[in-house]
């Protein structure tokens, strides 16, 4: 499952960090387990979105 998001990233970066990745294309094994943040000026806080 490693070995697939990496070629995935790899993929999606032409030199460093990728700017988007298309969930996707990730194992859908590895999507299951990322829960998304994303930070919020009002209030002032982290913010985790509901699957």
């Amino acid at each position: 499952m490693l070995a697939q998001a990496f070629a995935v990233w790899r993929a999606n970066s032409i030199e460093g960090l990728p700017k988007t990745i298309d969930p996707l294309e990730m194992p859908p094994a590895l999507i299951k387990g990322i829960s998304l943040i994303e930070w919020r000026e009002e209030p002032g806080d982290w913010f985790v979105r509901p699957s």
